[in-house]
C-alpha cells in the first residue's frame, strides 16, 4: 500500500498548523502591545497629575472641587468609579469642598491585592483623606455597595463623620433575606469577570468592547465623565478587581447581624421609587423592608421615596442626593 500521499498530506497539515500557531503567537504579542500603549494613553488623558494621591506606595485618584465646609466625600458603588457622580459633585461644590475617588483597582486608580472588603475599603479611605489633608468631619455619600463602605467607616472613625446620605444602599442582611433567583448574579459575574481578567492583557477586551454595552447606565453623565468611565473598563487591572469585589461584598452581604445603630447622627435614605429589570416583586419588596429598617438605624433620618429613579437615583434624580446633603448639612447648626 502506498502510503506517500498520506504522509505528503500530514506533512502539510503540520505545515499549516505551525504558521497558524505563529499566526495567533504574533496576534497575541501584537496585543499585548496595543493594549499596553493604549492603557498608558489613556491614563494619561483622564488621570491628570492634580488627581493622583500616593497611599502605601500606590497611586490613587482623587477628584476634589469647590470649596467650604464641611467636605463632602461620595463613595461609588460596585463598579463605579468618580465619574459617575457627574451630576452631584458639580452643583454641591458651589457650597462645599466634594470629593469623589476611585477605590484600588477601579477607574484609574492602582490596584491592591486583598483591599476589595468593606473594613480595608473604609481603612484606605482613611488613609487617602489624611494624605490629602482633608480635615473632617465628613458628611458621606454612597450608592449600592457604597453605602455599606461608608457605614463601615462611620463605625471605625466616628469623630470624622458629620452625617450620611445613603442612596439606594446595600444591607448587610439582603443575600440571606431577599428570595433566591435562578442564577446568582454575583457569582456569574466574578465568573465571566475571571475568564475577562485571563485575556485583558491581549487586548481582546479592548477589540471586542465588552463593556460598551453597559455605558448605556451612564447616558445622563456629561460626555467626559462617560469617556472616563468607559476608557477605565479596559485598564488591565478591571476585570480582576471586579473579581475580587464581587467576592467580597458576598460576604458583606451576607452577614447574621443587624447593621449597628448610628444614634443622632443625621442620615437620610434614599431608596428607588422603580422596579429593577429581572426583578421580582417579591425581592422589590424584601429591598423596601431593608430601606426601611436602614432609615432606622439612627433616631434624626429621614427617608425619601425617588419615584422617578431607578438603582441610579444620582443620575435619574440628582437634585434628590443634592437637597438630602443639604439636609444633613443643616442639622449641623441645631
Amino acid at each position: 500500500m502506498n502510503t506517500q500521499p498520506k504522509r505528503s498530506l500530514l506533512r502539510r497539515i503540520g505545515r499549516w498548523m505551525r504558521w497558524i500557531g505563529l499566526l495567533l503567537v504574533g496576534l497575541l504579542i501584537g496585543g499585548w502591545f496595543f493594549q499596553r500603549w493604549a492603557s498608558q494613553r489613556d491614563r494619561q488623558r483622564f488621570l491628570p497629575a492634580e488627581q493622583q494621591i500616593m497611599v502605601n506606595g500606590h497611586a490613587m485618584r482623587l477628584v476634589c472641587v469647590g470649596s467650604g465646609s464641611p467636605t463632602i466625600v461620595l463613595e461609588a458603588g460596585l463598579g463605579d468609579n468618580a465619574d459617575v457622580w457627574g451630576l452631584v459633585q458639580p452643583t454641591l461644590a458651589e457650597k462645599y469642598r466634594v470629593c469623589a475617588y476611585d477605590r484600588v483597582g477601579m477607574g484609574w486608580s492602582e490596584a491592591v491585592a486583598g483591599k476589595a472588603d468593606s473594613g480595608s475599603i473604609a481603612q484606605t479611605l482613611h488613609e487617602l483623606l489624611n494624605q490629602a489633608k482633608l480635615a473632617g468631619p465628613y458628611v458621606l455619600v454612597g450608592h449600592s455597595a457604597g453605602g455599606l463602605y461608608i457605614r463601615d467607616y462611620t463605625q471605625r472613625y466616628p469623630a470624622d463623620v458629620a452625617g450620611l446620605v445613603l442612596v439606594d444602599s446595600s444591607h448587610e442582611q439582603q443575600q440571606q433575606r431577599q428570595p433566591k433567583l435562578a442564577e446568582d448574579p454575583f457569582t456569574v459575574m466574578s465568573q465571566a469577570m475571571q475568564v475577562c481578567d485571563a485575556i485583558a492583557p491581549f487586548g481582546i477586551i479592548r477589540l471586542l468592547g465588552i463593556f460598551d454595552q453597559s455605558q448605556a447606565t451612564y447616558a445622563k453623565l456629561p460626555a467626559a465623565n462617560q469617556a472616563s468611565i468607559s476608557a477605565s473598563y479596559y485598564q488591565n487591572a478591571t476585570c480582576e478587581s471586579l473579581a475580587a469585589a464581587l467576592q467580597a461584598v458576598q460576604q458583606d452581604l451576607n452577614q447574621a447581624q443587624a447593621p449597628r445603630m448610628l444614634n443622632d447622627l443625621p442620615l437620610v435614605v434614599l431608596t428607588r421609587g422603580m422596579a429593577e429589570p429581572a426583578m421580582t416583586e417579591e425581592f422589590e419588596q424584601v429591598w423596601d423592608e431593608l430601606q426601611r429598617e436602614l432609615a432606622q438605624l439612627s433616631s434624626n433620618s429621614q427617608q425619601q421615596i425617588a419615584e422617578h429613579s431607578g438603582h441610579y437615583i444620582h443620575l435619574d434624580q440628582p437634585e434628590l442626593v443634592i437637597e438630602a446633603v443639604e439636609w444633613v448639612v443643616s442639622q449641623q447648626a441645631k
